[in-house]
């Protein structure tokens, strides 16, 4: 990983995984870097970044990870943290990787194919998981 600085972070990111990162969008409010469909950034000097989202879904709310590079460890206390200021107990993420295991096992996470999706030609597998699995991985 290359995290001297944002922008060697975002050029390896997009090198691994073929996605780009946008910023379009996306300003300041509150000292928060948002965009206006309530999608955040987050910027850990020298850790990584994430974009990030609260998504409901009928009555449930899930902490949604769209993007995200770096120290899990570090990024998964910001996760938690949020979690828990706002009192929610699911994470929901997609990937393009074809392989989703490394996911599964490390995060006990479960696939939800039905949330499947098709985006810039690659197909995302969605994942989900609880704060409870990533608090043991911290």
């Amino acid at each position: 990983m290359k995290t001297d600085n944002l922008e060697s972070m975002v050029k390896d990111y997009e090198r691994r995984t073929g996605e780009e990162v946008s910023f379009d969008g996306f300003y300041f409010e509150k000292n928060q870097l948002r965009n206006y469909y309530h999608e955040y950034f987050n910027f850990f000097p020298h850790e990584g970044f994430m974009f990030w989202g609260i998504f409901k879904d009928g009555k449930e709310e899930y902490f949604v990870v769209l993007q995200t590079y770096g120290n899990m460890k570090v990024i998964g206390r910001f996760i938690a943290n949020v979690m828990e200021k706002n009192n929610l107990r699911k994470i929901v993420t997609a990937t393009a990787r074809k392989n989703v295991n490394g996911f599964i096992k490390k995060w006990t996470m479960k696939r939800i194919p039905s949330f499947d999706y098709e985006y810039c030609n690659k197909h995302y597998k969605v994942l989900e998981t609880t704060i409870d699995n990533l608090l043991k991985t911290l």
